[in-house]
């Protein structure tokens, strides 16, 4: 007989979620999205309350009845899910309390579970982000909230099976659904800056650190240095034997000393360059025949993240192919471990490959690489800075712009 419950099922499936961002699903997790809304207000017509899109169902169809402490404490302080805009994480706990309405036996309405979508949704790509100019940003896409009655109706909007989500995204994924953002100036000016967190290390598979994790965070060039993009190579090439010892030819940032890590950090620059040539060394393994040199670009804005793969053939033509999600990751993990207080961290990375495999990094703290389809909206960056708080000299003069605009 199964002792597991619809809150224990839900609290499963929650920490499983992988929430590194996947452009590839983009148009899946739009519909999706676009589901949660319909069934939000189904939900809200049909028990009279307030609050759509995003708050707790639950409290007004079964009041007073939770799910257990710790299972919603389990889910608020998981570090993946604190890196979350904040309205993911609480979204999770108002599907646990529903699920705990069930458990209970409570009378419910004859619909869909409202929280569902939302859930998929997470599971094919991670989160989401609110602008203060009316979208919901998914990844790269802004998809227009609207009023409830815009989203009334009984047809679904978007597939019920894994297979038809899937037919949705295209074979070999799809760039992401090119939605209009709304243009007009905010109606609610956002309040002044709040100290953020130090992102936590996030765990790697099994719940284990990854080893190839190891990044030591790298301090931001100091004074007029700001604007200028750090790098570090290897001239020698990569051994593609994993394990390799040939680092001779790392050479270190020209404002570190030998071995010196960023400041407060324990690991030394030499773990961040080891991090940096695994990448390059999983770009080189998933090369295709052919190739001369690649171009791998990563931007990561306010939780939103882009990336690309330019190789370039013995022929000369150049073309964007797919790359090992693992490198994403890593990606994302580096801009975490880079972190410096009140000097915030990179915007965007790239990694320079040549064959046989020599390569070279640059870190860009000022400006983001323009890989995302649709450019960042100013709300992206308030939302970074809320992450990685910059002090106000850390500001370059593009950045700050980004932020008036944003500001109203």
């Amino acid at each position: 007989m199964s002792t597991t419950t619809a809150v224990s099922d839900l609290a499963a499936r929650i920490h499983a979620i992988d929430w590194d961002g996947d452009v590839e699903h983009t148009r899946s997790r739009v519909a999706l999205m676009r589901e949660y809304l319909r069934r939000s207000a189904v939900w809200t017509r049909a028990l009279g309350t307030r609050g759509w899109p995003f708050y707790d169902i639950a409290e007004f169809a079964a009041p007073g009845v939770r799910a257990a402490d710790e299972v919603v404490e389990g889910v608020l302080e998981s570090p993946v899910v604190i890196d979350q805009y904040p309205t993911v994480g609480r979204s999770c706990v108002w599907a646990l309390h529903l699920a705990a309405a069930r458990d209970a036996g409570v009378p419910l309405p004859d619909l869909p579970d409202p929280f569902e979508p939302l859930i998929r949704m997470y599971e094919r790509g991670g989160g989401f982000s609110l602008s203060t100019t009316g979208t919901i940003d998914i990844d790269t896409a802004g998809l227009y909230r609207g009023r409830l009655p815009d989203h009334l109706g009984g047809e679904p909007r978007a597939p019920e099976t894994e297979a038809g989500l899937d037919a949705l995204d295209g074979v070999g994924g799809c760039p992401p659904v090119p939605y209009a953002r709304r243009t007009a100036p905010p109606t609610n000016p956002l309040p002044p800056f709040t100290p953020g967190f130090r992102p936590k290390r996030i765990p790697g598979e099994a719940g284990k650190p990854q080893q190839s994790c190891g990044a030591a965070r790298q301090e931001p060039p100091r004074g007029n240095e700001w604007n200028r993009s750090p790098t570090f190579g290897n001239p020698g090439g990569l051994d593609t034997q994993r394990g390799g010892t040939d680092d001779s030819g790392l050479r270190q940032p020209s404002h570190a000393e030998p071995g010196e890590g960023a400041e407060g950090s324990s690991m030394d620059l030499a773990e961040q360059q080891e991090l940096v040539r695994d990448m390059a060394l999983e770009l080189v393994e998933a090369a295709p025949d052919g190739w001369t040199s690649m171009n791998y670009r990563y931007d990561y804005i306010g939780g939103g993240a882009a990336s690309e793969n330019l190789v370039t053939f013995e022929n000369g033509e150049t073309e964007r192919k797919r790359h090992p999600r693992s490198v994403d990751k890593k990606a994302k993990f580096l801009k975490s471990e880079m972190y410096q207080e009140g000097k915030g961290t990179w915007l965007g990375m790239s990694i320079s490959v040549t064959r046989p495999g020599k390569f070279n990094a640059q870190f860009h703290y000022d400006k983001e690489l323009g890989v995302h389809p649709i450019p960042p909206s100013p709300d992206s960056y308030v939302f970074e800075l809320g992450k990685f708080p910059r002090n106000d000299d850390a500001l370059s003069d593009w950045l700050r712009e980004r932020i008036d605009q944003a500001r109203g």
